[in-house]
């Protein structure tokens, strides 16, 4: 059951992926403000944050929150960044 369960995820998991793909040619990079670039470009990540976001809060027990930022800067200056239950910013890499 759980091999058939597992499979079926996975399936339903790269379906997904695949209609929030990452743009080519794009290199992402998370930094103090999350991930930020052109909102445009943002589709994919925002996908995978949020899918991260809630596999984080599933192993760490604990609330995990995702937010879309707005910059006062150019209007495609947009971001996506992962915020621990403290409210602190999930440090990068």
């Amino acid at each position: 059951f759980f091999s058939k369960l597992a499979m079926a995820m996975t399936q339903v998991f790269e379906e997904l992926c695949d209609k929030h793909q990452l743009p080519t040619g794009v290199t992402f990079k998370y930094g103090t403000a999350g991930f930020r670039t052109d909102a445009s470009t943002l589709d994919g990540v925002v996908f995978r944050v949020g899918i991260l976001a809630a596999l984080r809060a599933q192993c760490l027990g604990q609330n995990v929150g995702v937010c879309i930022t707005a910059s006062h800067n150019a209007s495609k200056d947009n971001g996506v960044k992962i915020v621990d239950g403290s409210g602190e910013m999930l440090e990068g890499s």
